[in-house]
């Protein structure tokens, strides 16, 4: 095996590709190159955790794989797009060597634990992105990786993870301080500090706080910038496919970051693999003795067997996966193939059959259940569903059978999450009602309760749609609702929301005062402050911080407005809510 330590970078020595590269005469096949896997441990951007990163490579380079793992900017210097470059530029590199170290540079994997998760995403989103294609200074193609494994990751942004209790009285901070900067492995923001606060005497500390900070070098980045890097709004047609895991019970990561990014890549019609396992908190790694696990018999543990499972299937043909430029690239030089030569064809078939985790249900259906959730229509909904139970049981999706029919209730959570979104249910709702669904899922023990219990979770989606918006409202009102909800940090324009509607301004207008009581500017200003409550009831971030998130225009416009809306002022709504 070639162990070697490669820098990366010229203005950040820390940068480091290191290699688990087998030796060729372990090679069977010797004209045969071997598949590549580049791993991202995780850290949340503030160090690179040791147990995610050779631990892993080890493990892949005993299923054949020649290993990577990037230790990329973390802490001060990792202010984007400098992890993003970092990735690409191992990528490159790893292209680059494809002939010198028998690499096949059309079977290279992204793998990527929280943070890393979400820098590995960042790989299968942004290959083509205009600036990064004009920093690295290569061809997109070249950029591409061929599919990623991301695990418990980090996909959408905003993300909240509740402050850590540190047990430290409040008179102690600076004892703190010097404390957690001995332990840091990398220099942080010099603001990192602020994120401790004091509550009910003791000292607390804000992770994620920290990591927006090392990022976007602010406590409370704005709305576009958590935007442009929430990767699971970036999956499109071209996103390589995906294999994801994720625990119920992670408090860092919620498992609904895996579960939207997965909708993202079927909407798609994206390859995609989920696995939801219902225990165990963030950061398992391999979920064995030698990454921190009490044993090596964690459930968590099987992951890396279903994906190194899921990776023989994917790679037997990366260029076939649809969307893939290398695909386009192979289509245009087979255009004129007669009708007896198409295997290529028919094994992609294969493999989008196998990939789709609904396969056997039609899509008409699908799109029949939707609908009838975002209108509220219990029965017919009901009446859907069983025209799905007759079309026998969705597609096997582990050799367990009723872990089969959990992972497909999850699946359909998943549909159920988005439409009750559509409808106009805020994300936050929608999301928590998922995650609390997904546990009760987990706690099934046969597929007696799994097929009773997938009725009452479309009903009680069904009755948050219901609860959350009048029905009398119109379907234009209800889309306005919910581009309002969907773009809480954005000035709003009139033309925008009008435009998403498909209505005239001056009708949406009329029709919303009409069936709402209420202007629609009136109703974004009033559901940006009842939004904000949180911040300033749960966080410690300054009323400054918290009116630029919602794009208030000052802080004292912020105040001014919360107290209208509140009749109390945002400070005394926070000493009201913590001293009750």
């Amino acid at each position: 095996m070639l162990c070697k330590t490669i820098p990366l970078s010229s203005s950040n020595p820390k940068v480091i590709l290191s290699t688990y590269i087998l030796d060729d005469s372990l090679q069977f096949d010797t004209g045969k190159k071997r598949p590549a896997i580049l791993i991202f441990p995780g850290g949340g951007y503030t160090f690179t955790s040791d147990r995610e990163a050779e631990f892993v490579a080890l493990e892949f380079a005993a299923r054949g794989f020649h290993a990577f793992v990037l230790r990329y900017s973390v802490g001060a210097a990792a202010l984007v797009p400098a992890p993003i470059l970092d990735g690409f530029s191992a990528i490159a590199c790893i292209r680059d060597h494809a002939v010198e170290w028998n690499v096949d540079p059309n079977q290279l994997v992204v793998c990527g634990f929280s943070a890393g998760g979400h820098l590995a995403s960042g790989m299968m989103t942004m290959w083509k992105d205009a600036a990064i294609v004009e920093a690295m200074g290569r061809p997109a193609q070249q950029l591409r990786p061929d599919a990623g494994i991301l695990c418990y990751a980090l996909l959408q942004l905003p993300f909240r993870i509740p402050p850590s209790n540190t047990g430290v009285p409040a008179d102690q901070k600076q004892a703190l301080i010097a404390k957690l900067e001995s332990e840091m492995q990398e220099p942080q923001h010099p603001d990192w500090a602020k994120a401790i606060f004091e509550e009910d005497g003791l000292l607390w500390l804000d992770t994620a706080a920290i990591a927006y900070l090392n990022c976007f070098g602010t406590l409370q980045p704005d709305g576009k910038q958590l935007q442009d890097y929430s990767t699971v709004l970036r999956v499109d047609e071209d996103t390589p496919p995906a294999f994801l895991w994720c625990t119920t019970p992670d408090d860092i990561v919620p498992a609904s970051n895996s579960v939207v990014f997965t909708a993202a890549m079927m909407e798609h019609g994206r390859p995609v693999e989920l696995h939801v396992f219902g225990s165990g908190g963030h950061g398992l790694s391999l979920a064995k003795v030698t990454t921190g696990s009490p044993d090596d018999l964690h459930p968590a543990g099987e992951w890396f067997k279903l994906a190194t499972r899921w990776l023989e299937e994917v790679l037997k043909a990366p260029d076939q996966a649809a969307g893939s430029p290398f695909a386009r690239e192979k289509q245009k030089s087979s255009q004129q193939m007669e009708d007896g030569e198409k295997p290529a064809q028919y094994y992609k078939n294969i493999f989008d059959d196998r990939a789709s985790m609904f396969r056997h249900v039609p899509f008409s259906l699908e799109q029949e259940i939707v609908r009838h959730v975002i209108n509220g229509d219990e029965q017919a909904a009901l009446e859907v569903l069983n025209k799905i139970y007759q079309q026998g049981r969705k597609a096997v999706l582990a050799e367990d059978p009723l872990r089969s029919q959990k992972n497909s209730m999850i699946c359909f959570c998943t549909f159920l999450t988005r439409a009750a979104i559509q409808a106009g249910v805020t994300d936050e709702e929608a999301f928590a009602l998922s995650d609390a669904s997904i546990q009760h899922i987990e706690t099934l023990r046969n597929q007696k309760a799994a097929m009773e219990y997938e009725p009452r979770m479309l009903l009680q989606f069904i009755g948050l749609v219901k609860k959350r918006q009048n029905k009398s409202y119109s379907l234009p009102v209800r889309k306005a609702i919910h581009y309002i909800a969907s773009n809480l940090e954005k000035p709003l324009q009139l033309s925008a929301v009008a435009e998403y509607a498909n209505v005239h301004p001056n009708y949406l207008c009329r029709r919303f005062k009409q069936e709402t009581g209420s202007t629609l500017s009136s109703y974004a200003i009033s559901r940006r402050i009842h939004e904000s409550t949180y911040f300033v009831q749960h966080t410690n971030y300054s009323m400054a911080e918290i009116a630029a998130l919602y794009g208030f225009s000052s802080q004292s416009h912020f105040i001014s407005t919360f107290k209208k809306v509140l009749l109390v002022s945002p400070g005394e709504y926070r000493n009201q809510s913590r001293n009750p």
